[in-house]
């Protein structure tokens, strides 16, 4: 196996299953030994890892090493901190793309997703002045260090072990505001559908876009897919996908002759 991602053994443990997991999933199937080599960390280490993404249905453990899981169940939610180190590259890479679509004195509205914190991340390098409202505690301390944007955090429920508030009190914000743009994530992309595991995130998703005059969906490559549990929105309600160069060119098509703007981020 190419030592493609190879990192030190000292990489934190949530980096080290993200990058034992994107190698996992690239080849279908993969050693111990291999996967030990690849990232330079110990044997035992990399057992404890798959022990750890098999147990949180990620993979499929096999003698001596893992395989990856064609379709996770429906309702499957990555943990945050693993979800926001997969495929970090290529949400980079959208982030940057999207923050040229914000124009300066624009309100936007920044979903909960680490696509579009790579996009939040990339705007506070422009010289734009915005208001920026999100549901993301983790988006709204990198944006509360930009000295001219307005910042509103949504209220509401914060889900255990993530930066994401949901709930009645972020819903009913939402429903008062009209902001110019929304930058969206998704689980994931089904023809026209769009989904997520979670029916409380589907849900304050379809307020931000309701919120919005323009949503541009943000989303790599891996996130055309089958759908998950909760729909969200379709197509017609998106005015652009930016994705990058390993969204299946099939789906890709499918997705502009709909009539969407598609736009695939180049490094």
């Amino acid at each position: 196996m190419p030592r493609t991602l190879g990192e030190k053994s000292e990489v934190i443990p949530a980096k080290r299953r993200a990058m034992v997991l994107e190698l996992v999933r690239r080849s279908g199937v993969a050693s111990v030994q291999d996967l030990a080599a690849a990232i330079q960390a110990s044997p035992s280490t990399v057992r404890r890892d798959l022990e750890i993404l098999t147990h949180e249905g990620m993979l499929s453990r096999t003698h001596g090493g893992a395989v990856a899981l064609t379709e996770p169940s429906s309702t499957f939610e990555l943990e945050p901190r693993l979800n926001a180190r997969i495929r970090a590259p290529e949400k980079r890479i959208i982030g940057i793309e999207a923050a040229k679509r914000i124009r300066s004195g624009e309100s936007v509205i920044f979903d909960s997703s680490s696509t579009v914190f790579a996009a939040a991340e990339a705007a506070l390098s422009l010289d734009i002045e915005i208001t920026a409202v999100t549901n993301s505690l983790e988006i709204g301390s990198i944006c509360a260090t930009a000295e001219n944007w307005r910042l509103y955090v949504l209220g509401g429920m914060l889900r255990p072990g993530s930066p994401l508030l949901t709930g009645e009190p972020a819903e009913h914000m939402l429903a008062t505001m009209h902001a110019d743009l929304c930058l969206m994530g998704v689980y994931a992309i089904t023809g026209d559908i769009m989904t997520d595991p979670i029916p409380e995130v589907a849900s304050i998703k379809r307020h931000m876009i309701r919120a919005a005059r323009r949503t541009i969906l943000l989303a790599d490559g891996s996130k055309f897919r089958q759908p998950a549990f909760a729909e969200f929105c379709r197509i017609p309600q998106i005015a652009e996908v930016i994705t990058d160069s390993s969204a299946p060119e099939k789906a890709v098509e499918e997705l502009r002759s709909s009539g969407v703007k598609v736009t695939l981020a180049q490094p």
